[in-house]
């Protein structure tokens, strides 16, 4: 199963709902969706981090990071969610709050599970 997640930031009310994250039971050998930040136009999107190289879906710029990346406020200790990987024989990790908005800069976006998808 994966993960729906939405976005709120408490600064700006930036608000993105229903990103589907992970894999998933059919897809997971090839397929792991993260919340990708694309520092050319400031966008949060999913991002499939199995795939060599991830393009912003708005600018179709490849200058992207995962929300895994310390350049959108992770920290170990804050995690919310977490996807073993098998790909990398890894937790894919992300924080609950902290994180980085793409509409103010701030680091004030909220990650919240709002339940499963198949």
């Amino acid at each position: 199963m994966g993960t729906l997640i939405t976005t709120v930031c408490e600064s700006c009310g930036y608000r993105k709902d229903n990103m589907a994250l992970f894999g998933g039971m059919i897809g997971f050998l090839d397929t792991c969706m993260i919340p990708y930040y694309c520092e050319s136009c400031n966008t949060l999107f999913e991002g499939n981090m199995l795939e060599d190289d991830i393009f912003c879906p708005e600018c179709g710029k490849d200058n992207t990071f995962s929300y895994e990346d310390a350049r959108t406020g992770f920290k170990e200790d804050k995690t919310l969610f977490s996807w073993f990987v098998h790909k990398f024989e890894r937790e894919v990790k992300l924080n609950e709050e902290g994180n980085l908005c793409p509409k103010c800069a701030n680091f004030t976006l909220k990650f919240e599970d709002v339940g499963n998808w198949d």
